[in-house]
């Protein structure tokens, strides 16, 4: 039994073959639709023969094409934050752009990686505030150290 993306694959591997013909004339390809749902005997979810439109196929190939390609680019920044990571370098919107080639209005936007990479920049930002606070007891310690030498002279 044919599926909605079995058609769907017939269609466009035709449509590739004869992109032309199959353009031109609207009416032709609403006809051929229909002759082919029929000869496939496509039906929808109710058993009705499937009610399909040129448009249709458009707008549902290009809501794929958007899918995979986000798909493609979330892998590509993962595999960037990844390697930053691993690597002990800094893990920012610029480094992880430049690393994975996908813009940096994409990273902002998509709020899945937006927040792994403020997750990783606040934690460095409390790795640096400890190691601050470290340094600032250690001082103390010595001026203090300074101090009393100071005064025993």
């Amino acid at each position: 039994m044919f599926t909605f993306d079995t058609f769907n694959e017939i269609l466009y591997n035709r449509a590739n073959v004869k992109r032309k013909a199959l353009v031109q004339h609207q009416n032709h390809s609403s006809l051929t639709l229909k002759r082919l749902i029929k000869e496939k005997d496509i039906r929808d979810v109710n058993g009705d023969l499937y009610h399909l439109r040129i448009h249709s196929l458009r707008d549902t190939r290009a809501k794929e094409y958007g899918k995979r390609k986000t798909k493609m680019t979330l892998e590509k920044a993962d595999k960037a934050i990844k390697e930053l990571s691993l690597s002990q370098q800094k893990i920012n919107f610029n480094s992880v752009s430049q690393l994975s080639g996908v813009s940096k209005t994409f990273l902002y936007k998509n709020q899945e990686v937006k927040q792994r990479i403020e997750d990783f920049r606040d934690k460095k930002i409390k790795e640096l505030e400890l190691e601050h606070k470290k340094f600032k007891e250690q001082l103390e310690l010595l001026r203090g150290k300074l101090y009393e030498q100071v005064q025993h002279t």
